[in-house]
């Protein structure tokens, strides 16, 4: 008999007017940037 293996999923989703994106992730880590372009710089390194 196998064991059943659970892992966390997370669902991000992304809503906009005529169209709405979601994704589904295993999560590996975190990040919490600020809204400019400070903060796209961060996420992008």
């Amino acid at each position: 008999m196998s064991e059943a293996r659970f892992t966390n999923i997370i669902v991000g989703f992304d809503t906009h007017k005529h169209t709405h994106a979601a994704v589904a992730i295993t999560r590996l880590g975190e990040l919490t940037i600020r809204v400019g372009s400070d903060g796209c710089r961060k996420l992008d390194a």
